[in-house]
């Protein structure tokens, strides 16, 4: 018989604190920082005290990692290549679901590609992770 992955908490701590870094670091100066913020036309100063968006999305990141875990279990993924795929499929339908919402929000294309760009990508290592462990 064979035998397939299992629930692992430590996995989705892991996948979770990864999506987060991806989010830190997508967000920064360094990379899409500046033109996201000039895309919202909010400042720094505007960004203040973050500690409410940070609690929110680290339980809505946490929330995401162990439904792909279950989307993992129930395919019966066996390693992170498996993980990626189903990442890459949560992945592309969480991006046309955000299209969907840009048609009607009439925010810009580049706001579009920065945001979905940060979740797809965190989801293909979320993917990854799980999958793999």
């Amino acid at each position: 018989m064979e035998e397939y992955m299992s629930y692992n908490i430590w996995a989705v701590l892991l996948a979770t604190f990864a999506y987060m870094a991806i989010g830190s670091f997508w967000y920064s100066p360094l990379l899409f920082g500046k033109v996201w913020m000039r895309e919202l036309s909010i400042t720094e100063k505007d960004l203040t005290d973050p500690k409410e968006a940070m609690l929110g999305a680290l339980v809505t990141t946490f929330l995401s990692a162990n439904i792909l875990e279950v989307l993992l279990i129930i395919s019966h993924s066996e390693n992170a290549l498996d993980g990626l795929w189903i990442g890459t499929l949560v992945g592309l339908v969480i991006g046309a679901v955000f299209a969907t919402n840009s048609f009607f929000e009439r925010k810009s294309w580049r706001l579009y590609l920065i945001t979905i760009g940060y979740h797809f990508v965190a989801f293909l290592l979320m993917g990854s992770i799980l999958g793999g462990w």
